[in-house]
């Protein structure tokens, strides 16, 4: 008994002399006993519409941040569309901290015609995230969905450049789009194209819509009764962007 009650006295001697001794043994158990957090913020994407030709690939940009106290913090964004279910992922860089478990992930990747090959794949796609790290859970949310489309271009030719009041003049062009089968333009037929006008000092309006032929043809014919310029404007749809020719100007004598 006379021994327990010395050692008790003992214990309360020393807390009494070094009580830091006895909130760091504290700090360190509840420290253990707190499990570290990864919780997705935010995500975006730059450009959320990518508009692919048979040229240069282009390029889209995604940023994810973490709230993360857990070791070693990585992102991996994965991409589906109608024809690429699974597979195509965005590789991220390791990640910026900047205070308050806050990390910030970039990545890049890039589109092209060689890398597509089928044009279904244009359309709607969706992009979920997947953060992980050493000593943390797993998470995974929705990321931001974005639209895949083929590029388009439209020409304008009138049939002159001047003529006399009154007199008509023929516009004809042509409506292509992307094929990435092929990686070359084709023609794009029975599509809704709309004839606009601009008179001198004024704005564009549209004067007329005609839809283009099976090769990708465009004709319409307009009253030249003043000075005025001319252009073709096809407004896409959900796989293939708008196009807008150069425009072409017509003087009237």
């Amino acid at each position: 008994m006379l021994r327990t009650m010395r050692i008790i006295a003992v214990t309360a001697l020393v807390l009494a002399l070094h009580p830091g001794v006895a909130m760091a043994d504290e700090a360190m158990v509840d420290e253990a006993m707190v499990e570290c957090h990864t919780s997705i913020v935010s995500s975006a994407m730059s450009p959320q519409k990518i508009v692919v030709g048979v040229g240069a690939p282009k390029t889209s940009t995604f940023t994810v941040e973490l709230d993360n106290n857990c070791d070693s913090p990585t992102v991996e964004v994965n991409l589906a569309g109608a024809v690429f279910p699974v597979g195509m992922h965005v590789t991220m860089d390791a990640g910026t901290a900047h205070g308050n478990n806050r990390y910030t992930f970039t990545g890049k990747t890039s589109w092209g015609a060689t890398d597509l090959t089928d044009v279904r794949a244009a359309g709607s796609w969706i992009s979920y995230i997947d953060a992980n790290s050493d000593n943390g859970p797993f998470v995974s949310a929705p990321g931001v969905p974005f639209t895949l489309v083929r590029a388009s271009s439209i020409t304008l030719r009138p049939s002159a450049s001047a003529v006399e009041k009154g007199a008509y003049v023929n516009i004809r062009g042509s409506l292509q789009r992307a094929d990435w089968s092929s990686t070359a333009n084709d023609s794009y037929g029975g599509r809704r194209v709309d004839l606009q006008r601009k008179p001198t000092g004024g704005a564009y309006a549209t004067i007329g819509t005609v839809r283009s032929m099976s090769d990708g043809s465009v004709f319409s014919t307009v009253n030249a009764d003043q000075d005025s310029c001319y252009r073709l404007f096809y407004k896409g749809n959900a796989t293939t962007d708008g196009a807008t020719s150069p425009a072409q100007c017509v003087q009237v004598g």
